[in-house]
């Protein structure tokens, strides 16, 4: 067992697998690697070992509302998927995130575990316990009016890596494969096809089929299917493509601090052991039943008073974590500085920097925010995706009220002053307008326990075809503000848990 490229063995035969999982990113390669200690797994994916433009075409889409930054090379086509390119940051949603999901988050609690010991993440809590143990002395906030927590890194984001043993030895993964069509018969998945990128094709019989494409292109597929075969009936079929979720971001303001020094120590990024922790101030739960909010959260991002902001970049890269304005080293004072705050204190200094109050928003899954079939068409004929992307103003005025919360709280701890954007200063009605995305997709295939008004069931699978699963962002009925991969490969842990998936026999 090993990747084998389609594009040099057309010939490939894909007969004999018990399951066939589509991508191979971040709950592709977690659920082959669960699924490999008992069944036979084959994993399809579109790139293979790296990123290239041929590829990446394929995630081209039409957009008609709200502009997304960039939809094609935020997508990673390639063994990994996007981990390749993210953080890897570890934060579960809060109870208060699981309303409108078919169970609450005690459901999940196992398998976060078991999800954070795939990543390499440490299994404290992200509160107390994990500040006890940096040693922190923490932000006496008003817990009515900010949560201080953190978010955890894993010290090794790239899943290629992380399943290394499972690429290389205990299942296959077809590189330069993109999956085409699935045929279904008397409510059951029977044959997939698959072709490359010299215009061959190929189909084979397939006895389980899990769609783990991204949050996109799960849609895409899935959109597809149903237009060739229709198996969704009714409100199934209204609510596929429905309810587009992403989380809406903004530099919020910037921070003249009492103390530049002490003021990184209290909010900039953690280190112990080797491995990283982010500090949030995100809404209480009590804020957001009391006022009828979406969950939000804020950090603050240590950067050059020049800087634009990037939340894509921001959110996911740790990479740089340790250079300051000018290149770390460029001056003894600063290296002397940022190194003296990481071996002292356990945080990283980022000398010649401005605190930047960045903020990540719940949105509310609109039904016109939406994704659909568009009218061009890719390389292998299938059409392209249409995305039309709407924002609540309810997501700009949890944002406005939040601010001003953090603004309050620091401001009153003696931390600095918080000057605020005129927008949310002011408090502007509506500024959807100033929100970004930061290429967190979710939605459209939504999981429920009603059966007519969910694409997926609370066991991730399709609605009324029995061996056809979802294992993507996109079945989420809510976004929370906590980066999705965490929850999603709980929820991976949990499908691969399914009585369906305990045997080889379909």
């Amino acid at each position: 067992m090993a990747v084998v490229d389609f594009n040099a063995e057309p010939g490939f035969d894909g007969r004999g697998h018990d399951v066939v999982i589509v991508g191979a990113g971040a709950a592709g390669l977690y659920l082959a690697s669960l699924l490999a200690r008992r069944m036979r797994v084959l994993v399809l994916e579109s790139g293979h070992g790296a990123v290239d433009g041929e590829r990446q075409k394929l995630n081209e889409i039409e957009q008609t509302g709200k502009r997304m930054q960039d939809a094609v090379a935020t997508r990673r086509r390639v063994i990994g998927g996007t981990t390749v390119a993210w953080g890897g940051q570890s934060l579960p949603f809060a109870p208060v995130d699981f309303a409108r999901w078919p169970y609450g988050r005690e459901e999940l609690e196992r398998h976060y575990r078991a999800a954070n010991e795939a990543m390499g993440v440490d299994p404290r809590g992200y509160g107390e316990e994990t500040f006890r143990m940096l040693g922190m002395r923490t932000p006496a906030f008003d817990p009515g009016k900010v949560w201080f927590h953190c978010s955890k890194w894993a010290p090794e984001p790239n899943f290629r890596k992380v399943f290394r043993r499972g690429v290389e030895r205990e299942f296959t993964v077809l590189s330069n494969a993109q999956f085409l069509d699935a045929e279904i018969r008397g409510g059951r998945v029977t044959e997939v096809e698959v072709g490359n990128f010299r215009g061959e094709r190929r189909r084979f019989p397939c006895g389980r089929l899990v769609l783990a494409a991204g949050g996109l292109e799960s849609n895409r597929i899935l959109a597809w299917l149903q237009e060739r075969r229709g198996f969704l009936r009714g409100g199934q079929a209204e609510v596929l493509g429905r309810g587009y979720m992403d989380h809406p971001c903004i530099e919020a303001g910037r921070v003249e601090p009492a103390d530049a020094y002490g003021f990184q120590k209290a909010f900039n990024t953690q280190v112990k052991g080797g491995r990283k922790y982010s500090l949030r101030l995100s809404a209480p739960e009590e804020w957001m039943r009391e006022g009828g909010w979406l969950n939000v959260s804020a950090s603050f991002l240590m950067k050059p008073a020049d800087a634009e902001f990037d939340p894509y970049t921001e959110f996911r890269n740790f990479r740089n974590l340790w250079r300051t304005p000018g290149r770390l080293g460029e001056t003894v004072a600063s290296l002397a500085t940022t190194a003296g705050a990481l071996v002292r204190d356990g945080f990283v200094y980022k000398r010649g920097t401005v605190p930047v109050l960045a903020v990540a928003a719940e949105q509310e899954a609109l039904p016109g925010s939406r994704i659909t079939l568009g009218r061009d068409k890719d390389r292998f004929g299938m059409p392209k995706l249409s995305l039309h992307w709407e924002i609540s103003p309810k997501t700009w005025q949890t944002v406005v009220a939040f601010c001003r919360i953090v603004k309050g709280e620091v401001e009153r701890l003696g931390y600095g002053r918080v000057n605020l954007r005129r927008e949310i200063a002011e408090g502007a009605e509506d500024r959807t307008d100033l929100l970004t995305d930061v290429n967190h997709h979710m939605g459209g295939t939504v999981m429920g326990s009603d059966p007519e008004r969910s694409v997926v069931d609370e066991n991730l699978k399709v609605r009324n075809v029995g061996n056809f699963w979802v294992a993507s962002s996109s079945v989420f009925p809510s976004s929370s503000h906590s980066n999705p991969t965490l929850t999603l490969l709980a929820l991976t842990h949990r499908m691969s848990e399914h009585p369906d998936f305990q045997s080889q026999s379909p």
